[in-house]
């Protein structure tokens, strides 16, 4: 049994400058369901994928549109900045869990809604392990946190009709039904520089990271999430929260530290217990001073940055623009405290950018 869905990334959590479709890469884009990230369950097989959507405007920049596939290759390996858009997914169920479904039976029926929960749930979970990882590792924020129905928002056929776009594969026909167990409702509630370097971004080296960790189960830390949510505060441009939200990740990152130590030798462990008991600035500095990838002038930003979050709490200080520097040097120093596989800071507060490769060469 085959099942697809498509999922809109994009959030209703964060106001940014401009809307973005997804997460964003980088001089590469994934060459669609070829180049697919595939999870194994008990049930069978989740594979996930980008597609290469859009045009190219006068400007030769690319633009998203779901409705196009204009894309070229080699203008791709030049583009700063190209967004994703909507996850794409496929469920390959195993024989064993099918049920007797036709055309008929796909609205208003027990069963149907009894395999639609479990068809949901299913999808719910695989795609939170991707959703994670984009997030809290590769720094993608401004995606959608997660699917998970909600009936009090909507009921069960308006999620997989308008926010899953489930569809159900016909084999006899050889057609695709759309899966939609009862008529849909909801409840609805009304409520930038451009950058030379786009590195960080999902580049096609940092892809492969990406489904290495897809691959590997892994789960980003509760520490990694604090870190990338204090940056998310950071990048909508609330200094004075920022600031004090990236000392307490460096109270969790100090602790998952001395945890980490303790657990490669307790006989050291004991040792470092002893400069537990200092401030924070004095513990990062005993960490980092010898840091072979730290400078001394970064630490001393990071130093500041304590500073000025002791300030904000104990003197009503407010915090200047050019205090963003040092606040960004201590989220990166938190980073490499946590020591996650990989961690990244974006902002999605960007323009784009063409790379001018010169002239051919014959």
């Amino acid at each position: 049994m085959r099942l697809s869905f498509v999922i809109d990334l994009r959030s209703s959590e964060f106001k940014l400058i401009e809307e973005i479709q997804g997460p964003l890469f980088s001089k590469f884009f994934p060459n669609n369901n070829q180049d697919n990230v595939e999870l194994k369950f008990e049930k069978g097989v989740a594979k996930f994928w980008f597609e290469r959507r859009g045009y190219i405007d006068e400007s030769g920049l690319i633009k998203y549109d779901f409705n196009k596939k204009e894309l070229k290759e080699d203008l791709i390996f030049r583009q700063g900045i190209i967004q994703g858009g909507p996850l794409f997914g496929e469920l390959i169920i195993s024989s064993n869990y099918q049920t007797n479904l036709t055309s008929q039976d796909l609205n208003n029926n027990d069963d149907i809604m009894q395999f639609s929960k479990s068809i949901v749930k299913i999808i719910a979970l695989e795609t939170q392990k991707i959703l994670d990882i984009l997030r809290y590792n590769f720094g993608h924020y401004w995606i959608i946190e997660n699917i998970n129905w909600d009936s009090r928002k909507c009921n069960l056929g308006f999620h997989c009709k308008n926010l899953l776009h489930l569809k159900l594969f016909d084999e006899e026909n050889a057609i695709w039904l759309d899966l939609v167990p009862e008529s849909p409702r909801a409840t609805i509630n009304l409520t930038s520089k451009i950058s030379s370097d786009f590195s960080d971004y999902l580049t096609e080296k940092n892809w492969l990271k990406f489904k290495g960790l897809v691959n590997q189960g892994h789960s980003p830390s509760f520490a990694q999430k604090q870190l990338i949510k204090a940056f998310i505060t950071l990048d909508s441009g609330d200094l004075e929260k920022a600031f004090i939200d990236a000392v307490t990740v460096l109270e969790i990152a100090l602790d998952k530290y001395y945890k980490s130590i303790n657990n490669k030798s307790e006989k050291i462990g004991k040792l470092f217990n002893r400069i537990k008991d200092i401030g924070n600035k004095e513990q990062l500095s005993n960490i980092f001073i010898n840091h072979d990838t730290v400078a001394t002038i970064d630490l001393e930003a990071a130093i500041d940055a304590i500073d000025i979050r002791n300030k904000i709490v104990h003197e009503g200080y407010t915090p200047r623009h050019d205090d963003k520097v040092k606040l960004e040097v201590l989220l990166k120093l938190n980073s490499l405290l946590i020591d996650e596989p990989f961690s990244n800071l974006i902002s999605s507060n960007t323009g784009n950018s063409l790379e001018n490769l010169g002239p051919s060469v014959s």
